[in-house]
């Protein structure tokens, strides 16, 4: 999604209740415009004593960055899978920190290739191998790297 080119349009739509009348806000973002991995600060708060809704307009546009996946949901997904599956796998060997590992053999079905260069996530499945088959795993870096 990064390195897509897209546009989000955002309708609002919403009665004023004083007056009982319909509003509509529309507004389009384009990829460049979104902050990816961020959130908006809090604007609405409740005071219990009033009873009141507050609004802090001066927040309105604030974001603070959030630990986001730089992959899709499915892509996450799908490798927080393979990584659960492989070390349910008694021949797995979990690496002790954050070095690399080599392990003698997957054999939940899958064949080879757990990430490709371009971040997305590939698995080849096939039969149950015949021989060992190796597979050299990095750990990510964070929990939310893919």
């Amino acid at each position: 999604m990064l390195r897509e080119r897209y546009e989000v349009v955002v309708i609002l739509e919403g009665t004023i209740e004083s007056t009982g009348q319909s509003i509509q806000a529309r507004s389009s973002y384009i990829g460049t415009e979104i902050l990816w991995g961020h959130r908006f600060d809090q604007v609405v708060s409740f005071r219990k004593e009033t009873g009141e809704y507050l609004v802090n307009y001066s927040k309105f546009n604030a974001t603070n960055e959030v630990q986001t996946p730089l992959c899709s949901a499915r892509d996450f997904y799908e490798y927080q899978r393979i990584l659960s599956e492989a070390t349910k796998s008694p021949s797995f060997v979990n690496p002790p920190d954050n070095s690399t590992t080599t392990s003698s053999s997957i054999r939940e079905g899958y064949q080879r290739s757990i990430s490709s260069p371009d971040g997305r996530i590939s698995v080849t499945k096939g039969t149950e191998p015949t021989a060992e088959t190796p597979l050299l795993t990095e750990p990510p870096t964070s929990s939310t790297d893919c």
